[in-house]
C-alpha cells in the first residue's frame, strides 16, 4: 500500500508525494523539521534586521511568540522608516506567515491510495 501525501500550506497544496506506508512518518518528520528551520531562519532575520537599524529598543528579549511578531508587524507598519526598509520588512512578515500554520493547522494531510 502506499500513501498519498499532501504539504498544504494556506489552503494551497505546494507539492504532492507518493510513499511506501512504513516511510511517511519519517517524511513528515522531516518536512515539520525543515519547516521549523524555516520559521527559526525568518524570525532571526527579521530580529537582526532590527537590531542592524536600530528599531530594536523596547522590544522584549528571548523568544517570541507568533502573536509577538503580529505585533511587531503592526508597529512597524505605523513607524517612518524608508519604503525600502518597510517593503523589506513585509516580504520577510509574510515569508512568516506562509511558513506558519494556519490555526486549522499547516501539517501534511495524508489520504490513503490503493495501488
Amino acid at each position: 500500500m502506499t500513501v498519498k501525501l499532501n504539504l498544504i500550506v494556506n489552503d494551497t497544496v505546494i507539492r504532492t508525494d507518493y510513499f511506501v506506508e512504513g516511510f511517511v512518518d519519517h517524511v513528515v518528520s522531516g518536512m515539520i523539521d525543515q519547516v521549523q528551520t524555516d520559521i527559526t531562519r525568518v524570525c532571526n532575520r527579521i530580529r537582526r534586521m532590527l537590531e542592524f537599524h536600530g528599531l530594536d529598543e523596547g522590544l522584549p528579549a528571548g523568544n517570541w511568540s507568533p502573536a509577538g511578531y503580529t505585533h511587531l508587524r503592526e508597529k512597524l507598519s505605523q513607524m517612518q522608516i524608508s519604503d525600502s526598509l518597510q517593503f523589506s520588512f513585509r516580504v520577510m512578515f509574510r515569508e512568516l506567515e506562509n511558513l506558519h500554520p494556519t490555526p486549522e493547522g499547516a501539517c501534511p494531510a495524508t489520504e490513503e491510495t490503493r495501488q
